[in-house]
């Protein structure tokens, strides 16, 4: 049943093991909550597509590593082609904090790509990793927590990110809810990017954390805050993406556990490479991925002038 506390009308979760009923129920009652996805709409959402030219996609190519599947690559692509140096001047000395941040790979692309201007990254999970012991940067720390109590650690943060985690997130809006109330009980800039997974995932990773998501359900997310916040919608990738990956790995997992990026990795790269390119070129029928911007109690918009190069 969908509550006031999730997007999802379910509570069945793909991190853990499901039966056979319980797949058959996940993927319904996914369907039906990707249902209808331009209904009801939050005005202020203001969708974009996320495109590079192949000079600048050449540029960052090899930084990415090459096996990263086709949404993971172009959700790199889009953090590292930010306008940080705008970013800073809105909000200063970034404060970051990243519920679901896995081994904390995120926080080391701010400080790779912030340099002096973080002045600190706390990442949260449901469990430690290993990872978080070889940090040497003191700007960087980790705690073993929650989305649900967010509220515990929002105190001084003005940048809120997550990477592949609110799909995880049982009670998405209960998350979105906390940060809302703390970002009305602040004056100061604040700004969240989100990559979350679209309708289409469900089957290009199909039995993937609880739930997908599309405009509407975004809208869910969005209108839990003021109307002057200035929201954008990133459309990553498309078609062409989808078609890849499950090519390259939806198919050969689910017919016998693995995938065909190890045995053919050089035509795996130029494919991606291919699909990319042409979905940044054309317009695609879908989106492989989403990127949720929300700028609150911003005096500039960094993000006015779109994004890429």
């Amino acid at each position: 049943m969908m509550t006031s506390r999730s997007t999802s009308r379910h509570t069945l979760s793909a991190d853990q093991r499901l039966t056979k009923p319980q797949r058959i129920c996940w993927l319904a009652f996914n369907m039906l909550n990707n249902a209808l996805p331009r209904y009801n709409l939050d005005r202020k959402i203001r969708e974009r597509k996320f495109q590079l030219s192949e000079q600048r996609l050449d540029e960052l190519w090899n930084s990415i590593p090459q096996g990263a599947s086709p949404s993971r690559r172009l959700s790199e692509l889009f953090w590292l082609s930010l306008p940080w140096s705008a970013i800073l001047r809105q909000v200063g000395r970034i404060n970051a904090l990243e519920i679901g941040c896995g081994s904390g790979a995120y926080g080391r692309l701010l400080e790779r790509v912030l340099g002096t201007g973080l002045e600190r990254y706390l990442g949260v999970d449901i469990e430690a990793h290993d990872q978080w012991t070889a940090n040497v940067d003191r700007r960087l720390s980790f705690k073993v927590g929650r989305a649900g109590d967010a509220h515990r650690y929002l105190q001084g943060i003005n940048l809120i990110l997550t990477q592949s985690a609110l799909e995880h997130f049982e009670e998405d809006l209960l998350y979105f809810s906390q940060v809302s109330d703390f970002v009305k009980a602040n004056k100061h800039p604040i700004l969240q990017i989100h990559l979350i997974p679209t309708a289409s995932c469900i089957t290009t990773f199909p039995w993937h954390g609880i739930r997908e998501y599309t405009p509407r359900t975004i809208s869910r997310i969005t209108g839990l805050f003021c109307p002057e916040t200035l929201v954008y919608l990133f459309s990553l990738g498309g078609s062409r993406c989808n078609r890849t990956h499950r090519k390259y790995i939806t198919w050969p997992h689910l017919w016998n556990g693995s995938d065909l990026r190890r045995s053919r990795m050089d035509d795996y790269r130029t494919s991606v490479r291919s699909a990319i390119l042409s979905d940044f070129q054309g317009r695609a029928a879908s989106s492989a991925f989403y990127a949720l911007v929300l700028n609150s109690n911003c005096e500039s918009d960094p993000f006015a002038q779109g994004l890429g190069a």
